[in-house]
């Protein structure tokens, strides 16, 4: 008994170095995915063949500093700088770090670039956030963003046509249940922050049209800005229910336009991205997790209630009027990779794109709570559109499909890097139930090809019409197997064929799946991975223990 276990943690050793291994150099792409030493990673930007990452390092008594990873282009480890001290404020209690929206580096030069932070001050008033704008090497404040003695918490900073913008939101305070806040875009000319706009919150109280100024743009058609905010919904309850708008405006800070993405209270919005195309139009990407007010068909309630047919969204608006063209869901366009267990619930918002020549690749998470673990796991997404605003692909990601304690790689942002795509973020084990006896959380970086595929020719079947969402789903078990497995596949036909893929990618058995049990008694012991072909693409793939 006691050797069969150790042969099962053998085999498990074996499919965790085989996906790491394959994380570096999957079956012959450039793909990999590789660990920082900080546990966060929040930005990335390439730079002569290096790629430089912002993110948090822990110490020991606590304190959380800000760090800055440099890695080679295949993602090796050169080095990495922590920022635990800033002589940039007397009040300092030297606890820092950096923001995780969206971009906030700018990049000056080689090995020069100006990043944005959050630090925490010590006033009468209490403990309260600070944020500054730094140099790299030297770390001199080139600008601080603090608004009296409130909160004042950097949302994002770059430099658009030569020009540095930073966003901050300050709140403050007013009882138990209450407080006011503000949003600022400032625009920094000669190290001097000038408000550009500003939006504060519709009076004081707990729920009641708070406003986030999200990423500005610069408009590819003129020296404009384009940016964005959410509008919550007057209601009782907490602020979910928000609607998106997109502004356009100058760069004197005069609103050109303001247009609502949705044009109707029906859906809201959450997670918006958006790009601008060749014709100069915007192309916004969302998803409507929650229901409005009043809009559950199984609860009428003021309170946000999960959506749980919510959809991917999308919607071009004309960039000089800002008028919504059209919008539609992308339900049916979706081109699944893989959802290896079968989901009870899952939502999916998307965090950053990048633009390319000919398209834009949006990064995004699906969180989703699965019917073999207790806790949610995060699988990263990318999915691609041209400048007509047509649907190309769609990827998702799981490394560690059988690991009941992987809690998955939760991304931040994506940029392209010679002709492919690295991901940013973080991979993390739910505290200590990881199977494979690791527990951490740490800083990661994803590397896909052109197509957006980490494995080889996961991009074959772009062009086929796939099943819905729902349709897609099945299960694999018993794993680990001795004698046989099912798959249990909802859209199961007689001419369903199966293959299965030793840990060197030979084929060493298929078949047609008529009755969802496959015999593996014949196999040798080890890990292998099964696909499926119904005539609709083999998008369904798993990953398998044989032990006997």
């Amino acid at each position: 008994m006691l050797s069969g276990v150790n042969k099962l943690k053998k085999l498990s050793a074996i499919l965790i170095l085989m996906q790491i291994t394959c994380s570096i150099k999957c079956l012959g792409q450039n793909t990999w995915f590789k660990y920082l030493a900080p546990f966060t990673a929040s930005q990335s930007f390439y730079q002569r063949d290096t790629i430089t990452s912002l993110g948090l390092l822990s110490v020991k008594g606590g304190k959380i500093y800000n760090t800055i990873s440099f890695c080679d282009k295949d993602g090796n480890l050169i080095k990495v700088d922590s920022i635990k001290s800033l002589n940039i404020d007397s009040l300092a209690i030297g606890v820092n770090y950096a923001p995780r929206e969206k971009y906030y580096s700018s990049i000056e030069g080689a090995g020069k670039f100006r990043f944005g932070m959050i630090y925490q001050v010590q006033t009468k008033f209490g403990l309260k956030q600070h944020s500054v704008i730094l140099d790299y090497p030297n770390l001199d404040a080139v600008v601080k963003l603090n608004y009296d003695t409130f909160n004042t918490t950097l949302k994002y900073y770059d430099r658009i046509n030569g020009i540095e913008y930073a966003t901050i939101e300050w709140t403050k305070k007013i009882d138990k249940l209450s407080s006011t806040s503000n949003s600022i875009i400032y625009k920094i000319e000669k190290g001097i922050p000038k408000i550009l706009i500003s939006m504060p919150s519709q009076g004081v109280c707990a729920s009641c049209h708070q406003y986030s100024m999200s990423i500005i743009k610069g408009d590819r058609t003129s020296s404009n800005l384009f940016t964005g905010y959410y509008d919550n919904w007057d209601y009782y309850g907490t602020p979910a229910n928000w609607q998106y708008h997109v502004v356009k405006l100058d760069t004197s800070g005069k609103v050109l336009w303001d247009s609502r993405i949705t044009g109707s209270d029906t859906f809201n919005t959450s997670g918006v991205v958006y790009f601008q195309g060749k014709n100069g139009n915007l192309y916004c990407v969302w998803s409507n997790l929650f229901y409005g007010p009043h809009m559950n068909p199984l609860n009428d309630s003021y309170t946000e209630q999960p959506n749980m047919n919510h959809s991917i969204w999308m919607a071009e608006i004309d960039h000089l009027s800002g008028k919504v063209l059209w919008r539609k869901s992308l339900k049916d366009s979706y081109k699944w990779y893989k959802l290896f267990s079968t989901s009870t619930f899952d939502y999916t918002t998307f965090l950053d794109v990048a633009v390319s020549d000919s398209m834009a690749v949006f990064v995004g998470k699906k969180q989703a709570l699965l019917n073999n673990k207790p806790n949610t796991k995060i699988y990263p997404i990318v999915m691609a559109i041209d400048f007509n605003g047509i649907f190309q692909w769609y990827r998702e990601f799981d490394f560690y499909p059988n690991d009941t304690g992987d809690d998955g790689f939760n991304p931040y942002s994506i940029i392209p890097v010679d002709s492919s795509y690295l991901l940013t973020g973080d991979y993390f084990t739910a505290g200590g139930q990881a199977s494979n006896g690791i527990s951490f959380q740490k800083g990661a970086i994803l590397k896909l090809d052109k197509n957006g595929c980490f494995t080889e020719e996961c991009d074959k079947y772009d062009n086929v019409n796939y099943h819905s969402v729902s349709d897609r789903r099945f299960r694999l078990y018993p794993n680990p197997a001795n004698e046989y497995i099912i798959i249990d596949v909802p859209y199961l036909k007689l001419e369903t064929k199966f293959y299965i893929y030793n840990q060197f990618s030979k084929l060493v058995k298929m078949g047609q799946l008529a009755d969802k049990k496959i015999d593996v008694s014949d196999l040798k012991s080890g890990v292998y991975f099964i696909s499926l072909d119904a005539g609709l693409g083999n998008g369904n793939c798993g990953i398998v223990i044989i032990n006997h």
